[in-house]
């Protein structure tokens, strides 16, 4: 079974993610499986598993939620082809096999998060945060390998390296 994720940029670009182990991990961390730096997805956010021929999300205990279609993942949920899948503040669409084999990007109504109240969020399962032009950004550039602006390195010598040098 080929498991595909596809999330699609502002500019209308997508993006494919292929699963390529029965279990992969999605989150903030570096030794996640799909690595999504963003502050509003957390360290180990959620799991995708294959199960003979049907694949599970289940939540990792998130803070800002895993949804299907928008409703929020409370225990491992099946998947079907076309689902849309939201992690934290990221929409994917869900690919198996190749079906659905058109995937359009999503509409601003398919995601469930919306500027509100952190408080009514939660007693509603919802979270309501959207994503920011800055954070889908640095989502395609540091996840994606965005080529539109001029990569910045990850990591910065220390001004004490750069003395050492001279």
């Amino acid at each position: 079974m080929q498991v595909n994720l596809v999330y699609f940029r502002r500019d209308g670009e997508r993006r494919d993610f292929q699963m390529d182990k029965s279990v992969c991990v999605l989150g903030r961390r570096q030794d996640c499986d799909l690595q999504i730096p963003l502050m509003g997805i957390s360290r180990q956010h959620c799991e995708l598993s294959v199960k003979g021929a049907k694949i599970f999300v289940k939540d990792l205990g998130s803070s800002n939620g895993t949804f299907v279609n928008g409703k929020r993942v409370q225990q491992s949920q099946e998947l079907a082809p076309g689902d849309r899948l939201q992690v934290g503040l990221v929409l994917f669409t869900v690919q198996v096999d190749g079906k659905p084999s058109e995937v359009a990007p999503p509409s601003r109504e398919d995601s469930v998060l919306r500027p509100a109240a952190a408080g009514a969020a939660a007693a509603e399962n919802e979270v309501d945060v959207e994503l920011e032009p800055d954070d889908e950004d640095a989502f395609a550039q540091l996840v994606m390998g965005d080529d539109d602006e001029e990569d910045e390195p990850i990591a910065r010598p220390q001004e004490s390296d750069k003395k050492k040098k001279k």
